[in-house]
């Protein structure tokens, strides 16, 4: 439970903490399940030098607002997160100038980020159509790291709709992302694999909703 907590919680909730980590999920009402003391706490924490990392729903909540609402973010990484598209698929990307296929369900893109001089940007990934689909920057002593795909994603997120990820799963990519936030070596990315042919398995769809993951 967030709502209000002491300061003896709070300072519990930190205590040994290297990297929060906000996962997917609806990015106004994560935030806003937190009560002011909370996200005052962890923008504090990442400003003395601890490490924030952002999927999807995370990302959203990271910037000054939240999408392209007048939602007020964390404000820990510069510029605007709007949606990308509304839908889930299977997005070719570059990342880290590497092709990939990740997973995207309903996350953000980024723009203005390039604004402050002050506060330098690095894109670490890239939609088809040329927009930032992942950034990371420093805040204060600490680190932030953003993205509105989901490289910590599961391979039956995607093989339960009958969809084949043809690079395999990129949870290591999000490993990465936390090992960089928490100030660690990164670790060697696999090369991306050639797409292969599978014998497509037979899937049963649900008769009442086709959606079977919280929405991002």
């Amino acid at each position: 439970d967030y709502k209000d907590p002491n300061p003896t919680r709070l300072t519990k909730v930190f205590a040994g903490v290297k990297v929060w980590v906000q996962p997917g999920g609806v990015a106004n009402e994560a935030l806003y399940t937190m009560s002011e003391k909370l996200s005052s706490a962890l923008q504090k924490f990442i400003k003395n030098g601890g490490g924030y990392v952002g999927f999807c729903a995370g990302a959203f909540m990271a910037t000054d607002y939240i999408g392209g609402t007048k939602d007020e973010g964390l404000g820990i990484i510069p510029g605007w997160s709007p949606l990308y598209h509304g839908g889930y698929a299977l997005e070719e990307v570059k990342w880290q100038g590497e092709k990939r296929t990740i997973y995207y369900e309903g996350g953000p893109y980024f723009y203005g980020f390039d604004k402050d001089p002050k506060t330098p940007v690095e894109v670490m990934a890239t939609y088809e159509s040329g927009d930032a689909a992942a950034i990371r920057a420093s805040f204060g002593k600490g680190r932030v790291w953003v993205t509105g795909l989901h490289p910590e994603a599961p391979l039956n997120w995607t093989e339960d709709d009958g969809e084949h990820d043809p690079d395999g799963i990129e949870q290591f990519l999000a490993v990465d992302m936390i090992r960089w936030a928490a100030k660690m070596s990164a670790i060697k990315h696999p090369a991306p694999v050639k797409p292969v042919t599978l014998k497509k398995r037979a899937v049963k769809k649900p008769t009442t909703s086709t959606s079977k993951k919280p929405i991002s």
